[in-house]
């Protein structure tokens, strides 16, 4: 009777350090992909502002789209 007690509240602490360990991973994937929308929106921002210096008359919001489409295609 004791080695069944003894063995469920081991079962109980895998049990617990498993969820804590699935909601760190969470948060930590969760961060990962925060920060790479605000890397990723914040360099579409600054790249449609440096095409606008460079590009006075002909500013098209599709030409940022159009490089970043041929990049991908290349990689």
């Amino acid at each position: 009777m004791f080695i069944i007690l003894r063995y469920e509240r081991e079962l109980d602490f895998a049990r617990w350090n498993s969820i804590r360990k699935g909601a760190v991973f969470g948060i930590f994937i969760g961060w990962l992909s925060f920060i790479t929308y605000i890397v990723y929106s914040v360099g579409f921002i600054f790249g449609f502002i440096l095409m606008s210096y460079d590009y006075d008359n002909n500013l098209n919001i599709s030409d940022i789209l159009i490089v970043r489409n041929k990049k991908v295609i290349k990689c």
